[in-house]
């Protein structure tokens, strides 16, 4: 399901970066969406699926691939991850840098 304005703020925050600029999000399968941000110069996603398999994002940089939906591919490489600062909101999270 996706986030709400509220519910995104939050999540934002718990990474230290409530001053982002959203840009947008997209649904890349059922269970999974990308939320777009930028600051500055710098481009951001933020990652929320059921499942975080963190066990295969050990190399930056990374390329996140969806092809789930039919005629729809979605590669984005990412430079590396946003640590987050308080886990109370952040859910199912991973803040990217692109």
């Amino acid at each position: 399901m996706e986030r709400s304005k509220d519910q995104l703020e939050r999540i934002m925050k718990a990474y230290g970066c409530s001053d982002f600029v959203f840009d947008g999000s997209m649904k890349v399968d059922p269970d999974t969406f990308l939320y777009f941000y930028h600051k500055d110069a710098k481009q951001y996603v933020l990652l929320e699926t059921d499942y975080l398999g963190r066990e295969y994002m050990t190399d930056y940089p990374y390329i996140l691939d969806y092809d789930y939906y039919e005629n729809k591919t979605i590669s984005i490489m990412v430079k590396g991850d946003i640590p987050i600062k308080d886990k109370t909101y952040a859910g199912n999270t991973i803040l990217f840098e692109r």
